[in-house]
């Protein structure tokens, strides 16, 4: 199969960007409207994130969600081939002196499934700074050897979410800026309760945990899409290490990401991936209100 990814990914670089990305939204109309892939799981979610919205804007954003995966997927592939030239020639760096920050120190970068998130290599690119990534594996194995070999490419280094904290650590200290994506449940041994567009998510405590380790800044860094095809890299201000490792230390810290996740897609509600069960890990009924804190 991974034949077949690449065949499909020469195919897809041979095409004009303006014929590939209208080909991805082509691929997200048939995921949203035909096979309507979770259709009605994302428009429940948006509904409920989003109370004060009509139907008509929910529904809308919904087919917004799906055309701009499929231009992810598209562009996912021809990075494969093409490299990061296009999204590089289209690329503003908003808060580029922040991604500086600690040049000489350790840093970790806060990321989501929101705007481009593969982009995040031709960000590092631009800013002349090496670049890693903790990725969780897929089931496929065909399409994960495909998305790590296009990472390397890329120039990233690719660490495994399931044995990362010394891999990590190591990587900071060589003055590697180590993006972590911080908006997907977790089992309730591997995370905390935080919460999320009001309802309590369960979320990895490994990037609060290993900026208390490092005495690394946290960067929330994210790749928007523009109407005009572009992108553009928001790099925040950085944000401290937690105040120590006790646990409701590294709480508040996952907490104040997650907000910070949560105020980008409420700017760019139809480039997060709402197909996602981010709420599926909920905290125990018998263990009451005070779960959510644990």
């Amino acid at each position: 199969m991974v034949w077949l990814l690449r065949g499909v990914a020469r195919l897809v670089a041979w095409l004009p960007r303006p014929a590939a990305l209208a080909l991805g939204r082509g691929i997200g109309w048939v995921l949203g409207r035909v096979v309507r892939h979770r259709r009605r799981e994302v428009e429940a979610t948006l509904a409920r994130c989003f109370p004060e919205w009509p139907v008509s804007r929910v529904r809308g954003t919904a087919r917004a969600m799906y055309a701009h995966l499929g231009m992810v997927g598209v562009e996912t592939l021809r990075m494969s081939v093409l490299g990061t030239g296009e999204i590089l020639d289209g690329l503003r760096i908003v808060g580029e002196a922040n991604l500086q920050t600690a040049r000489d120190g350790p840093a970790l970068c806060l990321m989501a499934h929101l705007g481009n998130w593969e982009a995040c290599s031709a960000v590092m690119q631009a800013a002349g700074v090496r670049g890693a990534v903790v990725v969780k594996r897929i089931k496929n194995e065909a399409i994960q050897q495909h998305i790590t070999e296009t990472r390397r490419k890329q120039g990233l280094e690719v660490v495994d979410r399931t044995d990362a904290f010394r891999p990590v650590l190591r990587l900071l200290r060589d003055g590697v800026r180590v993006a972590i994506v911080l908006d997907q449940n977790t089992t309730r041994s591997q995370g905390v309760f935080v919460d999320f567009f009001g309802r309590p998510a369960c979320t990895s405590a490994g990037l609060a945990v290993l900026s208390a380790v490092a005495a690394a800044p946290v960067l929330p860094m994210f790749c928007i899409r523009r109407a005009d095809g572009g992108f553009d890299a928001h790099v925040l201000p950085p944000l401290d290490p937690p105040a120590s490792r006790k646990p409701e230390a590294i709480r508040e810290a996952t907490q104040r990401y997650t907000g910070i996740i949560e105020a980008m897609i409420r700017k760019h509600p139809e480039q997060w991936i709402w197909l996602h069960r981010r709420w599926r890990t909920q905290p125990l009924p018998e263990a009451g209100p005070a779960a959510a804190g644990t």
